[in-house]
């Protein structure tokens, strides 16, 4: 994210029918930096999470970030994604818009 601007991060999620969950968040740490998203299903298998270009300017593109998904399946039992860690300039588009 060498640019430092908003940004649609698309996420593809398996084993859960996205469009039946609720009280979707994502989370993404860097360091000291905790940002929580609530994101938009797209489909069964993909959310688009949005950076704000605040937050964006916060973050080291050199770094990693850690990111976990948690949700509310449609049985209604929480669920939560292994966190994963991801350079923050490979996970961000570089073109965006603010």
């Amino acid at each position: 994210m060498r640019e430092k601007i908003q940004n649609a991060l698309s996420v593809e999620v398996t084993g859960a029918d996205l469009t039946k969950a609720t009280k979707l968040q994502f989370w993404l740490k860097q360091g000291e930096l905790f940002f929580e998203y609530t994101p938009q299903v797209v489909d069964q298998t993909h959310l688009l999470v949005v950076i704000p270009f605040a937050d964006a300017m916060q973050l080291d593109p050199g770094k990693s970030a850690r990111l976990q998904l948690a949700l509310t399946d449609a049985d209604g039992n929480p669920q939560a994604a292994d966190i994963v860690s991801q350079l923050v300039k490979d996970l961000l588009k570089e073109a965006g818009y603010d």
